[in-house]
């Protein structure tokens, strides 16, 4: 009769019959494949675990077994230990470890940038980094953030394939392209990874906070107009006028800490009486400005 050993350096001596417990990698090192081979008169159970935590249940039938494991993006260090028990079905306990070792993948990364607004000189900016080994997002790790290679954001943990960062830029920043680079860390088993994308900042949108002005009639009307961007800061420079009813009154306003000063002349009417009007405002076009235009209607009572 065959007798049953324990399990020893990957071998397990079956009188007169060797035995193997084996492991390959596949699907670009991200997949574990573990294979026993006992005797054809061995049947049992089979506890597989990996660091001590449990991957897989099952039974060994005729000898055999197969398991493929997924191996999740979290686990980060070069060597695990698998462990196997197999419990026969006469009562026998064989035992083994095996040292699995994960070598350097590859991992993609893709940056995208969010806003609520125009990116324009004064706006907030996040900046999405999704970190990826084949389909699978990547659960470990760290990135850090830079604008033309300046840090705004380090050691930014990756969760579920993603790192977020929030960045304010400057409302003194020039118009032009800049660069938003990424660096993912890696671990024992990943490789660092670098990418990087275009970030254009544009000249800013004018608008004001209002469309229409009640007036009394037959008076001068002092208006205190203030220009504000898209982040609703004011605008600190710039020429301004502004018609009435299609006539040029003032074209030559110069907007000061975002704000200009209209005097609006209103015509005598009847009592009881409202007039109607069109102020039609504009903004000229500068370095960080587009140029706007805006009809403002004057109720005149």
């Amino acid at each position: 009769n065959s007798s049953i050993a324990q399990i020893d350096n990957d071998i397990l001596t079956l009188t007169p019959v060797e035995s193997k417990i084996t492991y390959t990698l596949s699907n670009n090192n991200q997949t574990l494949n573990v294979k026993v081979s006992l005797p054809k008169n061995i049947n049992g159970k089979i506890n597989l675990k990996l660091n001590g935590m449990t991957i897989n249940n099952s039974k060994v039938v005729n000898g055999s077994y197969t398991y493929k494991y997924d191996i999740p993006t979290q686990l980060s260090k070069a060597n695990y230990t698998l462990n196997v028990i197999i419990q026969t079905n006469d009562g026998k306990v064989l035992r083994k470890n095996v040292t699995v070792t994960i070598p350097k993948r590859d991992v993609t990364s893709t940056i995208t940038i969010r806003n609520s607004t125009p990116i324009e000189a004064g706006s907030t900016i996040e900046v999405i980094a999704t970190i990826k080994m084949g389909k699978n997002n990547v659960d470990h790790g760290y990135v850090t953030f830079k604008i033309n290679n300046q840090t705004f954001a380090s050691k930014v943990k990756v969760v579920n394939g993603k790192a977020t960062a929030t960045y304010n830029l400057a409302p003194t920043l020039k118009l032009k392209d800049y660069e938003i680079s990424i660096v993912y860390s890696g671990d024992e088993n990943k490789n660092s990874n670098r990418n990087s994308t275009t970030l254009s900042v544009k000249k800013h949108h004018v608008h004001v906070d209002f469309d229409s002005l009640e007036l009394f009639a037959d008076s001068d009307n002092p208006i205190r107009i203030y220009f504000y961007d898209s982040n609703n800061n004011y605008i600190p420079y710039g020429q301004a006028g502004y018609k009435i009813n299609g006539k040029t009154i003032n074209s030559t306003l110069q907007i000061d800490g975002g704000v200009v000063i209209v005097n609006i002349k209103t015509p005598r009417i009847k009592d009881g009486e409202t007039l109607k009007q069109t102020m039609t405002l504009k903004v000229g076009e500068n370095n960080n400005h587009y140029a706007m235009s805006k009809d403002i209607e004057l109720i005149i009572s």
